[in-house]
């Protein structure tokens, strides 16, 4: 009996081991033109397969945007406390796709000062366990191999394991002692100089490649969504009668009667002249109305003509911000542009998910023709690289894509297939975690602003200071990679264990916290009582999950035995085969699981 006829999952893959080999074999024999060219048609198919799973991450995020742009705008108002702050940071990052939104978002609103610092270091917190749901989902398209998920599953939520233990640890502390705003403020302040900055803006080169294909689809309004986290304006009123200044023969007649103003500051004045390129132009400024007598009604608000000194005046703003902001259409473009924008979101994710997972298994399928036979060196190769090397590596490539779900999106199918080590995946996404960061950078940067320089400097520290609590001792680096290894062990038995996993952290978890933030603002002592039952109902179930056996219901020894086992056999046959030897298939299936 063989390795191949222990049927651990009832996946039997002998008769498929077999073509393959022949294939091989046939390879072997042609001539080295042909497998030449061979070679390099699939390195073209792999880039085109690359490139649709990219636009494919592209156009969900996009669509998320749409789906939940407005609620995710609004979200970041009105945060009663800081557990109610990280909650936001996880919901609003999950529901428009992106920690570079969400986080250039908070960093808007800090730059605008309709955000201080201190409670908006919790939001970036969040950010960082919602930005890991999008390769958690990826890992989700090897449904179709038990092996290949384990290890992709693994090598998504090592990233979540991380940013939760990290998060678990520092949120209290900083909450209590502000260490994170400290030190972000001193770096602040030695980083800016009197000149503003120019020119600070960074294009991602793929965002660049897939957004031509993604705009044919949907073109999300994001302008919508900052407005709404700015909020309404505050009218000025009974300061000065608008009609002593009006000329009684002005065209706009109806602004003469106007006994109120509104004074934008340029972040919300700039928002809300990209919502409606057409319509706000035309909208009743303060001067438009006010031209009699000399008087510039544009000095009521402090204006002075060059750009950026201080906030414009403009009539009827509150009418604008409810029909344009409120109402307006998330959605400003593409084939999905419907009148019903949660239609032509729903239509756009079903698209790009349909995108992607057609990529994704071209991808896998390529890669496995093309590097199954050099897999051997190519595992070696990766376990030589030193691991705040391949944080490096991880920093740059996100710096270069502008996107830490893209990098970590991109390299979860290379450890479900095995030929990226678990344990390597682990610092490339702490590399990736630090990379993120300048997307925040440079929008601060763009405003040159104290308060907007140190919230993008508190998640660059934040990010800092927890690979220095848990990358370098060997014993805390390994918590987050076992506790991967575990969950990816679930996914392999039981195939609905990754989508209840994506609802327990990202929705439930965060949707209870939240709703005990805002108790305390309601009732300090209905929160605390609150917080205490269910911090005493999550300690009892980890003693029974730990200390009592409550994991066996889950998962029994004797599965447990026969996973692992079953895992070593497979390893240990492939050792022994000539194909391993020669680079060949099994050794993409890489080492047993950690559990």
């Amino acid at each position: 009996m063989t390795v191949f006829d222990i049927d651990m999952f009832g996946d039997d893959k002998e008769d498929g081991d077999t073509d393959e080999k022949g294939k091989d074999l046939k390879e072997e024999e042609q001539s080295p033109v042909v497998n030449a060219l061979t070679a390099i048609s699939r390195i073209l198919a792999l880039l085109w397969c690359l490139y649709f799973f990219l636009v494919g991450i592209e156009l969900m995020g996009g669509s998320f945007k749409v789906l939940g742009g407005k609620g995710a705008g609004s979200m970041f108002r009105d945060i009663p406390n800081g557990l109610a702050a990280l909650m936001v940071g996880v919901l609003a990052t999950v529901m428009v796709q992106s920690s570079s939104t969400s986080t250039s978002i908070v960093v808007a609103l800090v730059s605008a000062g309709q955000l201080e610092v201190r409670p908006a270091v919790p939001i970036i917190m969040g950010a960082n366990i919602g930005t890991t749901i999008t390769n958690t989902v990826v890992s989700m398209g090897h449904l179709g191999d038990r092996l290949e998920l384990e290890q992709a599953f693994a090598g998504a939520t090592v990233h979540d394991m991380f940013n939760l233990m990290s998060v678990g640890l520092l949120f209290p502390i900083e909450e209590l002692f502000h260490p994170i705003e400290g030190i972000a403020s001193a770096l602040a302040k030695s980083m800016l100089g009197e000149d503003a900055c120019e020119n600070c803006d960074f294009d991602s080169p793929v965002k660049a490649a897939v957004e031509p294909v993604v705009d044919i689809f949907i073109q999300p309004n994001k302008n919508v969504i900052y407005s709404l986290s700015l909020g309404e304006p505050s009218a000025e009123a009974g300061t000065v009668n608008v009609t002593e200044h009006c000329d009684s023969g002005s065209d706009d007649l109806a602004a003469c009667g106007v006994q109120k103003y509104w004074c934008l500051d340029e972040t919300r004045n700039e928002t809300w002249a990209q919502i409606h390129t057409h319509k706000y132009p035309k909208f009743s400024k303060c001067r438009w109305a006010c031209r009699s007598h000399g008087f510039d009604a544009e000095d009521l608000c402090g204006h002075c003509s060059a750009k950026g000194c201080g906030p414009v005046c403009i009539l009827s703003a509150d009418s604008f911000y409810r029909e344009e902001a409120k109402r307006g259409d998330t959605i400003k473009g593409g084939l999905f542009d419907f009148d019903n924008a949660e239609m032509g979101g729903t239509c756009a994710l079903v698209m790009s998910l349909t995108i992607m997972m057609g990529g994704l298994m071209g991808f896998v399928k390529l890669m496995h023709k093309l590097l199954v036979k050099k897999a051997k060196v190519i595992l070696h190769a990766s376990t030589k690289v030193p691991g705040f090397l391949a944080i490096l590596i991880g920093t740059g490539i996100t710096i270069v894509v502008q996107s830490s779900s893209v990098t970590t999106s991109a390299l979860t199918p290379l450890v479900g297939m095995g030929i990226l080590p678990l344990e390597k995946m682990f610092p490339l996404t702490l590399g990736a975690n630090i990379g993120t960061c300048s997307t925040s950078v440079l929008a601060a940067l763009a405003s040159m602003k104290a308060d907007a320089m140190t919230i993008a400097l508190c998640h660059l520290t934040f990010n800092i200071i927890g690979i220095l609590i848990f990358y370098p001792l060997p014993q805390l680096r390994q918590i987050p990679v076992l506790l991967a290894s575990l969950a990816g062990m679930y996914a392999s038995v039981y195939r609905w264990f990754p989508g209840a996993y994506i609802l327990f952290i990202y929705v439930i978890v965060p949707l209870v916290a939240l709703g005990v933030g805002f108790l305390f603002q309601t009732s300090t002592a209905g929160g605390v009582i609150l917080l205490i039952i269910l911090m005493g109902v999550g300690l009892g179930f980890s003693f029974w999950w730990t200390f009592m056996g409550g994991c066996y219901h889950l998962l029994s020894k004797e599965q447990r035995l026969h996973t692992i086992f079953g895992r070593l056999l497979e390893v240990e046959a492939a050792a022994a085969s000539p194909e391993f030897q020669n680079g060949g298939a099994k050794a993409v299936e890489g080492e047993p699981s950690q559990v």
